[in-house]
């Protein structure tokens, strides 16, 4: 019989090649001789999540908390599975304490507010997504002040359930400082300057975002509304014309990566 840590080992570099579910397999068969081993069951949790085996995953977990696991890049994956099966409210009551923690992984916590950010689509759920986001948001906001994700996270769940406020609008633009790169954060930051009646200062916001970038077409469409709701029909139809230009590029390109997907996700809705 091998060792625990030779299951994790082979497991582990299994995972390292992309090969999540042959991961999976690995330490699902470690656990037949090591059925009490909680770094074996996490790690099981973590490949299933990778390898999108999200029912499966929510068997591992409730087997694994009921051994007593409670690591939070667990609990995250556990309310990921849950949004992905359509289990919304269940993922709101997994991630309603996170914020309680006294340290919580910077990644752990962008993972749990992108699964709130889906949950919050839902308008019953959207509230008590808001107020479970925002809890988040500013407990992250503590532990990772010059971090832009926490910031921008702030402003956003701010502004999901009202109007942007001036404070909503000074950590979206903390965020944009932060990462000047992250167009989405942008793109969002020019709505909340438009919701506050500061249209001249939203566009030049929206025009920032470059051709190319995968939310140049969102700033598009918002510039060319402001446009055309100041009757400035010349520069509507110009952003129309790039728009146009832009889309019939997308059209040529291969599928978005994992990541744009994920940052798509957390995005405008």
């Amino acid at each position: 019989m091998l060792s625990s840590d030779v299951y994790e080992s082979r497991s582990w570099d299994l995972f390292c090649a992309d090969e999540f579910l042959e991961a999976a397999d690995m330490l699902r068969e470690g656990l037949r001789f090591y059925p009490d081993n909680l770094e074996l069951q996490m790690h099981r949790i973590i490949s299933l999540g990778n390898a999108d085996e999200f029912g499966e995953l929510v068997v591992a977990y409730r087997k694994y908390y009921a051994m007593g696991g409670r690591d939070i890049t667990a609990r995250v994956w556990y309310a990921i599975a849950l949004n992905r099966l359509g289990r919304c409210s269940e993922v709101l009551t997994v991630l309603a304490t996170l914020s309680e923690q006294e340290q919580l992984d910077l990644a752990d916590g962008v993972q749990a507010m992108l699964s709130l950010t889906r949950v919050a689509r839902h308008k019953p759920l959207r509230a008590k997504a808001a107020s479970v986001g925002l809890k988040l948001a500013r407990k992250l906001v503590g532990l990772y002040p010059e971090e832009a994700e926490p910031h921008f996270a702030v402003g956003y769940w701010m502004s999901t359930t009202r109007k942007c406020t001036k404070k909503a609008l000074a950590h979206l633009a903390k965020g944009v400082e932060l990462a000047p790169d992250r167009h989405d954060f942008r793109v969002y930051y020019g709505n909340g300057l438009y919701e506050m009646g500061r249209d001249e200062e939203a566009l030049a916001e929206w025009a920032k975002v470059p051709v190319g970038e995968i939310d140049c077409s969102m700033a598009l469409r918002r510039m060319m509304g402001v446009y055309t709701s100041k009757g400035h029909h010349e520069e509507s139809a110009a952003c129309e014309a790039r728009l146009k230009e832009v889309e019939e590029k997308d059209c040529q390109k291969t599928s978005l990566s994992d990541a744009d997907v994920q940052r798509l996700m957390g995005a405008l809705t």
